[in-house]
């Protein structure tokens, strides 16, 4: 068996998701205490520091500790903390940093991977992933940090002495944000049936919130939590969704949704089981606001994928 170098365990490298890594190898406390005062280290560099940071988690194993020991090193360097009470989707996180103007927030997630990782989302100003100059400069910032070193301000004085807010009704705008967008009028009108599979994640309450107030008729599963996401990646890929797309046929659904596990991804099933890729559903977006919104002009995306 290979041997993990400590210089290895040590080393913390962002992607272009945040930074992942196996639970109890290098997902540690004492790397999540390092990351957290890297971004307080860098937020003080650029005068960044008087605002709030948020910090919302996903429902993997560990993941509400790990948000409670981010708060404890963000209140020790002077930030305000708004808190989440229960497991919240990475959109609603970039949503609150973008709404309330703030310079940063956290989510606790390893998004898609394996059920034994584990891993932190930077958000940066208007709602931003932190891009890859902020996650470099960052790297080299915690490179010099020492866990031990860190002050930290335990949680449950934190919330005493108000420096940790709980968040009162933070779904609320996200919601009401998404169906100011949206047609509800046409979609009663359609009478969809839905089968949700948010795949154990924490996707679940906003949008079924959503489809009941359009009045789609919806049935769930796999929405309860699991840290081991059923036995298989919180990914809602067209390899994994094969059962699924058996479902939304003997059911006879109009469609079928299915989320990863923090809710920033997503995989569609028609009502013949055919599942629709990621790429698929831009081109559909695209045709229908080309047709029938009428907007005209370039179309920026990343490529993070091809």
């Amino acid at each position: 068996m290979a041997q993990v170098e400590q210089g290895d365990l040590d080393r913390i490298i962002f992607g272009t998701g945040g930074w992942r890594a196996i639970i109890g190898e290098n997902f540690t406390r004492e790397n999540v205490v390092r990351i957290s005062a890297g971004v307080c280290e860098l937020a003080a560099r650029e005068k960044r520091g008087d605002k709030p940071v948020v910090i919302g988690y996903d429902r993997r194993f560990l993941s509400d500790n790990a948000a409670r020991w981010v708060a404890e090193v963000f209140c020790a360097h002077g930030f305000h903390v708004l808190f989440m009470r229960r497991s919240a989707p990475t959109p609603l996180v970039m949503f609150l940093v973008k709404d309330m103007e703030l310079d940063y927030g956290i989510e606790i997630t390893a998004s898609h991977n394996p059920p034994h990782y584990n891993g932190i989302k930077l958000i940066v100003r208007k709602g931003r992933d932190a891009p890859v100059d902020t996650t470099r400069q960052l790297e080299g910032i915690v490179a010099k940090i020492r866990a031990e070193q860190v002050p930290r301000i335990p949680f449950d004085v934190c919330v005493a002495e108000g420096r940790v807010e709980y968040l009162k009704h933070p779904f609320n705008r996200f919601i009401d944000s998404i169906l100011a967008k949206l047609d509800t009028d046409a979609i009663r009108e359609a009478d969809l049936r839905v089968l949700f599979n948010p795949m154990h994640g924490s996707g679940t309450y906003p949008l079924m919130t959503i489809l009941y107030t359009a009045r789609c008729t919806v049935d769930l599963i796999r929405s309860e939590k699991d840290a081991y996401f059923g036995g298989r990646d919180p990914a809602p890929t067209g390899n994994s969704l094969k059962d699924f797309q058996d479902n939304v046929i003997a059911g006879k659904y109009d469609l079928g949704i299915a989320f990863d596990g923090d809710g920033d991804r997503l995989g569609i099933v028609d009502s013949n089981g055919r599942y629709i890729t990621a790429n698929e559903i831009l081109c559909l977006l695209y045709y229908y606001l080309h047709e029938h919104k009428g907007w005209r002009g370039p179309v920026v995306r990343n490529l993070a994928t091809t």
